[in-house]
C-alpha cells in the first residue's frame, strides 16, 4: 500500500499519506475542497496481499456533502403493486446541485393519521449526486428479475421497507434531521385507465419540478419500457414547456397509448400575479364535454396540468381534434379565458 500513488483532480494536492491498516489510508490535503464539486481520486501502483496490482478499476468519486431539504430530493417513481413474488420500490431523484448524504434518512408511511413505520435508508455514508437516481427496495434481486433493464448500480437495498398498500397509500421521504422533504399520496386510480392489469406497473413522475401531489403529474410507466424504469429516467418524463404565453399546450399532438412517447399533453400556465382560480375542461370538435380536468382549483403564478386522453367515462377519447378551454378568475373579478387545440392521435383500427 505504501508504494501506491494517489492523485485528486480539480487542483487538489495531497500533503501526506497516512497508512491506517492494510485496507485503509488517510489522505491529508494541502488545500480545501469546495461544495458542489465532484472529485475523483485515482490510485496507481497499489497491490493486494498476494501481489496483484490494481487494474483499471482504480478511481473513486467523492464530494463535500450538503444537507438536503424539501425540493432537493424528490420521490420520482413508486411500485406499490409488484408482480407475485416481486418487491415494492421507491425511487428518489436528486433535483438539486448538492451532493447529499443519505445516511440516516428514512422512508415512512401513514398510520392512524400519523407518519409512522420509519425505515432507515442506510446506516452508512451514501452520496446521491446531482441528477442521480437511487432506487430503494428491500429486495434488489427481485426488482432486477422483473425488470431486465434495471440499472442495478442505482439500487440501495434497505433492511426493510415501509408497507405500501396496493390500493392507496402515502410515501414519505424524511431527512436525517427528521424533516419531511417530500411526500406522495397515491391511489390505484392514478394508473392509466386502459391497462389490462396494474400488477407490476409503477407510477412515474412526469416532471421533477411540478408538485408531488399533483395527481396529473403521474402516469403509469410505459409498456415499451417494461412497465417500470428502476434506476434510470422515467419513460413518461416530460419537461414543462412554459414559453410562448400565459397558456401553453405541449405537445400539440399526443398519442395516449402508454408507449412512453407523448402519452400525455401538458397544459402550462404562467400568470403575472397569483390568486387565480381556474377550471380546465376538454371538449371535442363538436363542443361535447369530454373531461373536466380541474374545477375551481387555486393556482400559483405558474404550473402545469396533464391530460392522459381519458374521458369522463374512464375510456380513451377518440382520435381527433380537441378543445382545451381554460377559464381563470381572481377575487377582483378579473377573468381570463383561453381556447387551445390539441390533436389526439393513434392507430386506426
Amino acid at each position: 500500500m505504501q508504494a501506491a500513488i494517489y492523485s485528486i483532480n480539480n487542483g487538489i494536492t495531497i500533503g501526506n499519506i497516512q497508512v491506517i491498516d492494510n485496507k485503509n489510508v488517510q489522505l491529508n490535503l494541502s488545500n480545501k475542497l469546495t461544495f458542489q464539486i465532484k472529485y475523483t481520486v485515482t490510485v496507481t501502483g497499489a497491490f493486494d496481499c498476494v501481489g496483484n496490482v490494481i487494474g483499471s478499476n482504480n478511481t473513486a468519486i467523492f464530494a463535500l456533502p450538503e444537507q438536503g431539504f424539501a425540493g432537493d430530493l424528490i420521490i420520482n417513481e413508486v411500485l406499490f403493486n409488484p408482480y407475485t413474488g416481486g418487491a415494492d420500490f421507491v425511487e428518489i431523484y436528486n433535483n438539486s446541485n448538492k451532493f447529499i448524504d443519505l445516511q440516516n434518512w428514512n422512508l415512512a408511511n401513514l398510520e392512524n393519521d400519523s407518519i409512522d413505520n420509519y425505515k432507515v435508508l442506510t446506516d452508512n455514508p451514501k452520496l446521491i449526486l446531482p441528477g442521480e437516481f437511487v432506487l430503494l427496495t428491500k429486495d434488489g434481486q427481485a426488482v432486477e428479475n422483473d425488470y431486465i433493464n434495471s440499472v442495478t448500480d442505482a439500487f440501495l437495498q434497505m433492511a426493510s421497507l415501509s408497507t405500501y398498500s396496493n390500493d392507496e397509500g402515502e410515501v414519505f421521504l424524511i431527512n436525517n434531521l427528521n424533516m419531511v422533504v417530500d411526500s406522495f399520496y397515491y391511489t390505484d386510480d392514478m394508473h392509466f385507465a386502459l391497462l389490462n392489469t396494474e400488477d407490476g406497473v409503477s407510477l412515474e413522475r412526469i416532471d421533477y419540478d411540478r408538485p408531488s401531489n399533483d395527481e396529473t403529474n403521474w402516469h403509469s410507466a410505459a409498456e415499451d419500457a417494461g412497465f417500470a424504469t428502476p434506476g434510470f429516467e422515467n419513460s413518461q418524463y416530460m419537461q414543462t414547456n412554459s414559453d410562448g404565453g400565459e397558456i401553453v399546450v405541449s405537445p400539440l399532438t399526443f398519442s395516449p397509448d402508454n408507449d412512453g412517447m407523448d402519452d400525455v399533453v401538458n397544459i402550462s400556465y404562467n400568470f403575472p400575479t397569483p390568486g387565480f382560480v381556474a377550471s380546465i375542461i376538454i371538449y371535442d370538435s363538436k363542443g361535447r364535454l369530454i373531461r373536466n380536468l380541474i374545477q375551481n382549483e387555486l393556482l400559483g403564478i405558474s404550473g402545469t396540468f396533464s391530460w392522459d386522453g381519458i374521458n369522463e367515462d374512464a375510456e380513451k377519447a377518440r382520435i381527433g381534434i380537441y378543445i382545451i378551454f381554460v377559464e381563470a378568475f381572481d377575487i377582483d373579478g378579473n377573468v381570463k379565458s383561453f381556447k387551445k387545440t390539441v390533436v389526439l392521435a393513434g392507430r386506426l383500427e
